[in-house]
């Protein structure tokens, strides 16, 4: 699955969080995430004609925060397909929530985990280019 194709994915199942995700979708769509967001900030911050460190200090939602606020719904559904791709609830993304450091670490490890191999409870494996290339080396 290639950049385009990821984030397609991700807002054509904005609010469905059945199924799984490969490792390709997910980290493509944070990726996605994070460029667009530093993005609008900076263009925040060029059009209230403030440094971006200033911008980012004050309490302006601005075009970044709709754009974040807009991907919320999408990037914890994509995070609980990427969860039961490894075998675990979806429930697990609430630890992001946690106030603790530990809770995140735990939660980048599973990001990072090779999806199982075959069916599991929560479906067939997602058609992906990082697990066909996994799959055919085995």
């Amino acid at each position: 699955m290639n950049f385009f194709q990821a984030i397609n994915s991700v807002f054509s199942k904005y609010f469905r969080s059945s199924g799984r995700a490969g490792r390709s979708e997910y980290w493509y769509f944070a990726l996605f995430v994070f460029i667009m967001g530093f993005f609008f900030t900076f263009m925040d911050a060029e059009i209230r004609n403030v440094p971006w460190t200033v911008f980012m200090d004050s309490d302006a939602i601005g075009i970044s925060g709709i754009f974040l606020l807009a991907t919320l719904i999408p990037s914890i559904t994509v995070c609980a397909r990427r969860l039961h791709d490894i075998g675990r609830s979806g429930w697990w993304v609430l630890i992001a929530f946690a106030a603790f450091i530990g809770s995140w670490i735990l939660l980048i490890y599973w990001m990072c985990k090779a999806g199982d191999k075959d069916t599991n409870r929560f479906g067939p494996v997602p058609l992906t280019s990082d697990r066909k290339n996994t799959i055919t080396n085995t």
